[in-house]
């Protein structure tokens, strides 16, 4: 599956990735947090600063980008977002994602 994300997205999705899962799952859930992570160059591009516990970059300069995310972890990120919306813990935040995962 590909999604096309943008830089607040892809640390949305970064903060929900389930942290336990069997072998072959976190496998997978590390691939897909270094494809998530920023590249130096994003780093330059997006003015990307931490600042304490907070992250700041300059919207203005922010895009989308494609990223390949495997059937499992799909999958997984599925469920972590059903699960919210079950229990009504969804924010606006997620809401992207969980369109962009056709789940609406």
């Amino acid at each position: 599956m590909k999604l096309k994300l943008s830089v607040g997205e892809r640390f949305t999705l970064i903060g929900i990735l389930p942290q336990k899962a069997d072998y072959a799952g976190l496998k997978e859930l590390r691939k897909l947090r270094e494809k998530l992570s920023l590249t130096d160059d994003e780093v330059n591009e997006f003015e990307f600063k931490t600042e304490g516990q907070m992250s700041k970059w300059n919207s203005e300069k922010d895009r989308e980008v494609e990223i390949r995310i495997g059937e499992i972890v799909a999958e997984m990120v599925k469920k972590v977002l059903k699960d919210l919306n079950s229990k009504k813990e969804l924010t606006e935040r997620h809401m992207t994602l969980f369109e962009k995962l056709g789940l609406e």
